[in-house]
């Protein structure tokens, strides 16, 4: 995406409505959807690692305290 924002730096006296420059601009469009549509996704799954994550550290504490119950005993 950077190369073609680059590149159509090279193009800044053409008319936007030439095929080349609207062809450009429509990849950098596409790109950038792709880009926010991949940090929606790595978001979503860091919280769901998170999430994932979560329960197992509740679940060590709760074994923990079962057993020094059952020592006890």
């Amino acid at each position: 995406m950077m190369q073609l924002q680059n590149n159509l730096g090279f193009f800044a006296h053409v008319d936007e409505k030439n095929p080349m420059v609207k062809e450009v601009n429509k990849n950098i469009k596409r790109l950038e959807e792709q880009v926010e549509s991949l940090k929606s996704k790595l978001s979503h799954g860091r919280q769901y690692v998170k999430n994932f994550t979560a329960p197992k550290e509740e679940s060590k504490e709760a074994q923990a305290e079962n057993n020094e119950d059952n020592s006890e005993e």
